[in-house]
């Protein structure tokens, strides 16, 4: 199991909860019995495994009992560019970079951002289509991950002509 398996569309909801009140919603996972969020949260601080084990249903009266089990952090062990490089190199890889750093402790946030960075760069240089795919070798002995940020540019997008009728 990889750390991008987490739904995109589930991404962004829990991120802007974990911005506000981290605790809260850890908390909030706790209690309900969310494995998703609270995986989604420990993978913010570069956990990379967490486990419910022995959820109890608080719906049905019961109070809720958990033991989760999380594992040691994660650290960024390579980053690279691949695919369609279309634009300057050195301007991704700035982007990269400022976030992405050998040794620093994983953040499944800060890869997102700059995934999003680096669509954001190549739409304004035309290429709105572009997509960048993130892949991830775990290496579970040494608690490193590599990361492939692939590049697949699209066509580029030209306007032509304007054309103004009327005042």
């Amino acid at each position: 199991r990889t750390f991008m398996s987490l739904p995109c569309s589930s991404l962004s909801r829990n991120e802007e909860h974990a911005k506000i009140k981290p605790k809260l919603v850890l908390y909030m996972a706790y209690i309900l019995g969310c494995e998703q969020l609270l995986r989604y949260i420990l993978l913010l601080h570069g956990f990379g495994e967490a486990q419910m084990i022995g959820v109890a249903n608080p719906l049905h009266g019961f109070s809720p009992r958990h033991r989760i089990r999380v594992g040691e952090q994660f650290f960024f062990k390579k980053i690279s560019l691949e695919g369609d490089i279309v634009i300057d190199r050195d301007k991704m890889q700035a982007l990269i970079d400022k976030k992405l750093r050998p040794g620093a402790v994983f953040s499944i946030k800060s890869v997102i951002e700059v995934k999003e960075q680096i669509e954001e760069l190549l739409g304004q240089a035309g290429y709105s289509k572009a997509e960048v795919r993130i892949v991830d070798e775990v290496d579970q002995q040494s608690k490193l991950v590599s990361l492939k940020f692939v590049i697949d540019s699209n066509k580029r997008i030209t306007v032509r002509r304007i054309t103004f009728q009327g005042n």
